[in-house]
């Protein structure tokens, strides 16, 4: 048996998206403190999930081969964003929910049940899609206020690429194990 290997299969946000999400959590991070953090000394960066869990590592050939294969089909396109909420199923992840069009909501889920039958172990992942802002342990009613109180929001995002990454507890996206450009063609 090889060695299970922790990864998130993702959208990569960038550009004035990322910032936004970053100074979001450093607001929340500053006040109630973030068990995700983004930004230059942060400990992930912002994406919305595709697929999360625990694979062998080998296969994580299988995973890529999915991908090489699945990714020509998606053209570069534009996610937006809801305002950000604490969710209620744990109370501890604020989100922000997230609309795509309707063929890469369909992409994205036949891409994720494909790769979900390599996990050993599936992370808390939901079929609709969304952004995670932050991880709070406790101060729930404060951060409700704060983000009641907030009009910040999540700039749209123009999606260029998916990636494979290394994945932490609550999300966390690690380092990249490999990027897929998505084709303008």
């Amino acid at each position: 048996m090889t060695e299970p290997l922790k990864i998130g299969v993702s959208f990569a946000v960038e550009g004035p998206a990322a910032d936004d999400c970053a100074l979001i959590n450093a607001t929340i991070d500053q006040r109630h403190g973030s068990l995700v953090r983004y930004g230059e000394t942060g400990n992930s960066r912002p994406h919305v999930t595709i697929a999360l869990g625990t694979i062998d590592i080998g296969d994580l050939d299988a995973v890529i081969a999915i991908l090489a294969e699945a990714v020509p089909r998606l053209k570069p396109f534009v996610l937006r964003f809801g305002a950000p909420v604490r969710e209620t199923v744990t109370g501890q992840y604020v989100l922000a929910d997230v609309s795509a069009p309707v063929a890469v909501l369909s992409w994205r889920a036949s891409v994720s049940a494909a790769i979900v039958t390599l996990m050993s172990s599936l992370s808390r992942t939901t079929g609709e899609p969304h952004l995670t802002l932050a991880v709070v342990e406790d101060h729930f009613d404060d951060v409700d206020r704060l983000l009641a109180r907030s009009t910040a929001r999540v700039r749209d995002c123009a999606v260029r690429s998916i990636d494979v990454a290394h994945a932490g507890a609550k999300g966390i996206k690690g380092d990249l194990i490999q990027r897929f450009r998505l084709n303008d063609a």
